[in-house]
């Protein structure tokens, strides 16, 4: 006798081998444009998961994930640059002093709930902004800083390195997902307010999970300003923080995968219309419009109702 659940761990094995071997060929079979852009790509899908964490599955829409995204990639930068320190030891560091600030941020933000709360992240990243343009001769403000090592020379084994990190995110959230954890954050979701009164602490786990997607995104901007060996404050402004948030929303908040789509989407699309580049806000202004409308459940959600309406069609 088949058993449904054995057939289920066969096929997910199956997915498994397949994506993998992917990954590993893919480098191979795609000119140096295509991988600059995989690994570009590679950038924002880590960053939508860690703000999936927070609005996907917490409820709490920030719109400060630059801030963090900035401070693992200037974490990078200042230690390499300035301290000399090894870029692998600045990696390690970037998520944790991310985490950190997180953190503290979260004491007072995440007192605020809904609208107040994206308010409140929205102006945090503008001071942020504002704060790295001011102190030049530490930031290098709108002119950048350049000449940052590298973690590795080969673009190549940049994309695997993304890939793994994207791997390894993957399994975390669904892991986080199916914890206790994962239920703490989906009931604060559903009703904060009923949450205490099952002996929760809505605090420490409210704090926590900001803490961790901000250490994620400042892993993410670590690695990228690795690879691009150049930092600038016009990489978190406002607007990053939008493009961060369309690409969560778009993806699908909430779902494991939306993230994945969403990068594609926002900065893959984008990209073959790279001629019309002062085009690419109004585009992903209409495709979040697009999605907000015909599927609130983002590309993830359209793919599972399709799916759904395949298999009623199979089944008559």
């Amino acid at each position: 006798m088949l058993n449904p659940k054995g057939l289920l761990q066969g096929k997910t094995t199956y997915i498994c081998i397949c994506t993998v071997t992917a990954l590993l060929v893919l480098p191979f079979l795609s000119s140096a444009y295509t991988l600059r852009l995989m690994i570009t790509i590679g950038s924002s899908i880590i960053t939508a998961f860690g703000l999936n964490i927070v609005i996907g599955y917490m409820g709490y829409p920030s719109l400060s994930q630059s801030v963090f995204y900035g401070v693992g990639g200037y974490t990078m930068a200042l230690m390499t640059l300035r301290l000399g320190v090894s870029p692998w030891i600045a990696l390690a560091v970037s998520p944790v002093i991310s985490f950190i600030v997180g953190y503290l941020v979260a004491i007072p933000f995440l007192k605020l709930r809904s609208l107040f709360f994206a308010i409140g992240t929205l102006a945090l990243a503008g001071v942020v902004n504002t704060v790295l343009v001011n102190f030049h001769n530490i930031t290098g403000a709108e002119s950048g800083l350049r000449n940052i090592p590298r973690l590795v020379e080969s673009e190549t084994l940049f994309f695997y390195l993304q890939a793994g990190i994207i791997l390894a995110v993957l399994l975390g959230t669904r892991i986080m997902v199916n914890s206790s954890w994962g239920k703490v954050l989906i009931a604060i979701r559903e009703d904060e307010d009923l949450v205490p009164h099952l002996g929760i602490a809505t605090a420490r786990y409210k704090r926590l999970t900001f803490a961790v997607a901000s250490a994620l995104t400042g892993l993410a901007g670590a690695v990228f300003i690795s690879y691009q060996t150049y930092i600038s404050s016009n990489y978190f402004t406002i607007a990053s923080s939008f493009s961060i948030l369309a690409a969560t929303v778009i993806g699908g908040a909430g779902s494991l995968l939306g993230p994945v789509y969403g990068g594609l989407i926002v900065v893959g699309i984008p990209e073959v219309f790279r001629g019309m580049y002062q085009w690419r806000p109004s585009f992903i202004g209409v495709v979040l419009v697009v999605v907000v409308f015909l599927s609130p459940d983002g590309v993830n959600g359209l793919i599972l109702k399709i799916r759904g309406m395949l298999r009623r069609g199979v089944k008559k």
